[in-house]
């Protein structure tokens, strides 16, 4: 997406639209492979300085977010609003109101709480803080 879709997303989600508060910020002006290519997510995990198996990536799309990712060797976790297919190649799946796995980047138990966009901002300030803190090392 181009950055003033992604501070749009970033404003939804009640997150800082200031790129510089993050360690990596994927738009379509900075990443050299976009979706699905697994190549997108292995220049992410090397840019944050970790390894695959350490990240999770949490997505709605089979092809573009969930088999992409695997592909990569990134954890996954399927984002459904009901039942996922019997064949998901993803680590995990549920809804929003699930609790995330706790591995990969993302190792933190949230609450469960029905406000999707509470849920997302947690999830997501605390993966910005875990590759900031990758960032630092």
């Amino acid at each position: 997406f181009p950055p003033d879709a992604v501070r749009q997303r970033l404003a939804w989600a009640n997150l800082p639209e200031d790129f510089t508060k993050y360690a990596l910020v994927t738009t379509a002006d900075v990443m050299h492979f976009m979706k699905p290519d697994p190549a997108y997510y292995a220049e992410i995990v090397a840019r944050v300085g970790i390894e695959p198996d350490e990240a999770l990536m949490v997505g709605d799309g089979i092809e573009n977010d969930i088999i992409a990712a695997s592909t990569a060797g990134l954890h996954t976790y399927y984002v459904t609003n009901g039942d996922a297919p019997e064949d998901l190649p993803a680590n995990a799946a549920g809804t929003l109101d699930n609790r995330l796995p706790r591995r990969g980047v993302i190792g933190t138990q949230c609450a469960a709480d029905n406000d999707q966009r509470t849920l997302w901002r947690d999830r997501l300030a605390t993966l910005c803080v875990r590759a900031r803190q990758q960032g630092d090392g």
